[in-house]
């Protein structure tokens, strides 16, 4: 399999993230904050 590298996108500064995906957010809820300070790294 070969690539084809697009170099026309490296100086267009409108052009952001090309085969990026969406921010994604990984959340644990917790009932209260001591709970949450329990199994938090320190």
């Amino acid at each position: 399999m070969q690539y084809q590298l697009n170099t026309s996108n490296y100086h267009a500064f409108s052009i952001f993230g090309v085969n990026k995906l969406p921010a994604q957010s990984y959340f644990i809820p917790y009932p209260d904050r001591a709970g949450a300070n329990a199994v938090a790294p320190k």
